[in-house]
């Protein structure tokens, strides 16, 4: 659909991605918007819910720092991804095998991943014998980003990690760890730079 103006792709594709969504058995609120081409799998035995006012541009260079990658969503058997309300992501990768929760008022910048999973062995001779059916004994575990937090542009983050609420993490970063809440957070592994103020006068 290159040939066609961008204005008609976004028109086409924000109900097309609904009703994929939808028919994936994905659960969600009122006013989702994602725009343009967009990947999701959610496997058999998989739970995907989403809040009101969920928006994701994808890929069209809407924003240049993503320029044209498409944004995707996999969510294996088993796996529970929940989103709140009101949340933003601009090309998202997230990968979800054990338990993702994004809570309301989170903005991710562009570009940013999201893995609750190694995705491959450790052991070498596991990884020779891996296939794609067959993961057992890859190590998951559970992420949680917290209310009103913001995630910076190209950021990663990695399985068993806690991101305490209205906390920023710097662009670039890759999250190893838990970083509490109000605090500005960045670096590769992501560290505390300074605690904020978040009290409202």
């Amino acid at each position: 659909m290159t040939f066609v103006p961008r204005f008609i792709r976004q028109a086409f594709y924000k109900p097309f991605n609904r009703l994929m969504f939808w028919s994936a058995d994905v659960k969600f609120g009122k006013n989702m918007k994602v725009y343009n081409r967009f990947y999701l799998k959610k496997y058999s035995g998989a739970e995907f819910i989403i809040g009101d006012n969920f928006l994701v541009n994808s890929g069209e260079a809407i924003n240049p720092i993503y320029r044209n990658i498409r944004g995707s969503i996999f969510v294996n058997t088993g796996g529970k991804l929940r989103i709140g309300d009101n949340v933003a992501m601009s090309s998202p990768h997230i990968r979800c095998n054990t338990t993702v929760t994004i809570g309301s008022n989170v903005k991710l910048g562009a570009l940013v991943t999201i893995l609750d999973t190694d995705s491959h062995h450790m052991n070498y001779l596991d990884r020779r014998n891996e296939t794609k059916y067959n993961s057992d004994g890859v190590v998951s575990g559970p992420v949680t980003i917290d209310d009103d937090v913001w995630i910076g542009a190209f950021t990663t983050i990695l399985k068993n990690v806690h991101i305490g609420a209205r906390t920023i993490i710097g662009a670039n970063s890759v999250v190893t760890k838990d970083i509490p809440a109000d605090c500005i957070a960045a670096g590769n592994p992501c560290r505390v730079i300074r605690m904020i103020d978040n009290k409202c006068e």
